[in-house]
């Protein structure tokens, strides 16, 4: 459940983000098909708070389904993404996306993404291109940075950063 801070005229906005809850399934492994592909369902609702009032949630529920195929090169892995987000109180989107990562230390991976979310009539889109980290802490935690900029052609420029912690159970 995240913590989201937004900045608006002048004006500082501070709450709960959508919480969200998921499952990863992964049907065929590299070990044994040479290929990973795996599924990742995940359920996206609103918390009760003020949050969609002050646009730090968005309104009503979102159901994403994913395919996600990865590979291993030596020490580059590389994850490729599709998946269709049904969603209560928008057009539906289509997700794309490309990440590449190494692990230079045993404990931390780096990350290079470009992903993109349109419309599913492709009438608006916006893609993205981030750096990122994931340090892991413990064997259930894990340290989560990412830091990028949406790509010329998107709906909106913007600049984002993302910090958090991922706990595994």
């Amino acid at each position: 459940m995240p913590y989201v801070v937004r900045t608006a005229d002048q004006a500082i906005h501070a709450g709960l983000g959508n919480s969200k809850i998921g499952v990863k399934w992964r049907f065929l492994d590299e070990s044994g098909q040479g290929v990973s592909v795996s599924t990742y369902p995940q359920f996206t609702f609103n918390n009760p708070t003020t949050s969609v009032r002050q646009g730090l949630a968005d309104d009503g529920w979102q159901m994403f389904l994913p395919l996600e195929c990865s590979k291993t090169f030596r020490k580059l892995q590389v994850d490729g993404e599709a998946g269709y987000n049904l969603q209560r109180k928008r057009p539906d989107e289509l997700w794309l996306g490309l990440v590449a990562a190494v692990h230079p230390l045993a404990r931390v991976e780096l990350l290079g993404e470009l992903h993109s979310i349109g419309s599913r009539h492709f009438s608006e889109n916006e893609s993205v291109f981030d750096l990122g980290s994931r340090i892991k802490l413990t064997r259930l935690n894990t340290l989560l940075f990412a830091a990028g900029r949406s790509l010329p052609g998107s709906v909106a420029v913007r600049f984002f950063t993302y910090a958090g912690v991922q706990f595994t159970f």
